[in-house]
């Protein structure tokens, strides 16, 4: 279960003041879960537009690094690769 490895949440990230928000100026990336219940896959597709991501869409619910492991880290060593290269 997640819950059994997932860290607890440090109460100071809810006070933190970011400066500047990461995706307005870096490249991002957003993997929609087609069957997530959680939240809805077209809110999740224009969540990840507003931020003008590169969507990979999977058929998973909403713990999509839980049940497709290996896509989720194609995503990420594609993403890494592709600012490597900038």
């Amino acid at each position: 279960m997640l819950v059994a490895v997932q860290p607890q949440t440090a109460g100071a990230i809810f006070e933190a003041k970011p400066k500047a928000a990461a995706w307005k100026n870096r490249p991002n990336r957003y993997i929609i879960a087609s069957e997530d219940r959680m939240i809805a896959p077209e809110q999740e597709a224009a969540l990840a537009q507003g931020i003008g991501a590169t969507t990979t869409r999977l058929p998973s619910s909403h713990a999509v690094m839980l049940s497709h492991t290996k896509e989720v880290a194609d995503v990420i060593v594609e993403a890494a690769v592709t600012a490597g290269a900038r």
